[in-house]
């Protein structure tokens, strides 16, 4: 894998440890909640590059035309344009101090406030969004939960209830990023995973790895404890 081939260099590490769990799945199936515009700072752009199938997920209307765009001719990436919750219907979408069509990678559809959001989110900027639940999703694309190998879940303080709306889908690997400003929140969500039946494994940067530690496919059981510190 060369740097030619990593949408941002920043996310060589992590992009190898989900590899490194993932090289025995026989399913290369990924789900990528808040995908962004598909390439910049992308937890999947790699792996739908080397042939994974891929659900990516992006509530700004600028970031999803980016990514429907990117992989226009590839039949292996389904785009939803829609935010994900614990709930189904129409929502709210608030941008970034930068807009929603200015390089945008921070608007979110959470209402929390801290000191995070005050200086970054723009609450009198925002449009409505359709927003499902990941069971929902992934129902509707007729996956199943024991092939889902990977999904990742970035959504700008929201990852907590994009989480709760899983059902009964247990994907291999989890990357989920850290809640550093709300810390009852960040509990809730590792309580949350713990109860799911996964494991935290690693912390890369702004990023938490969890692992399914009932997966058939993942690695000894030995080796994703010696991971974690």
């Amino acid at each position: 894998m060369t740097k030619k081939e990593i949408a941002d260099p920043s996310q060589n590490y992590l992009i190898s440890r989900i590899l490194s769990l993932l090289e025995e799945h026989p399913y290369k199936i990924l789900i990528d909640i808040g995908a962004n515009d598909g390439y910049n700072l992308s937890n999947s752009f790699v792996l739908l590059k080397s042939g994974w199938f891929g659900i990516l997920a992006e509530p700004n209307p600028h970031n999803c035309d980016k990514i429907t765009k990117l992989w226009e001719n590839n039949p292996r990436v389904m785009v939803f344009k829609g935010a994900l919750s614990n709930f189904a219907g129409k929502t709210k979408l608030y941008a970034d101090t930068g807009g929603f069509t200015n390089q945008s990678f921070s608007s979110t559809i959470d209402t929390s406030e801290n000191k995070w959001s005050i200086e970054m989110i723009d609450r009198k900027n925002y449009i409505d969004v359709d927003v499902t639940t990941i069971s929902n999703l992934l129902h509707d694309a007729n996956l199943k939960s024991d092939k889902i190998a990977y999904l990742s879940v970035d959504t700008e303080g929201h990852d907590l209830q994009v989480l709760e709306g899983l059902g009964h889908y247990r994907p291999s690997v989890i990357t989920t990023e850290r809640d550093m400003w709300d810390l009852d929140k960040a509990l809730k969500k590792q309580a949350l995973l713990l109860g799911y039946g996964y494991v935290s494994v690693y912390h890369i940067g702004c990023n938490e790895i969890y692992v399914n530690a009932n997966c058939e496919y993942i690695k000894s059981k030995t080796e994703i404890l010696s991971h974690i510190y």
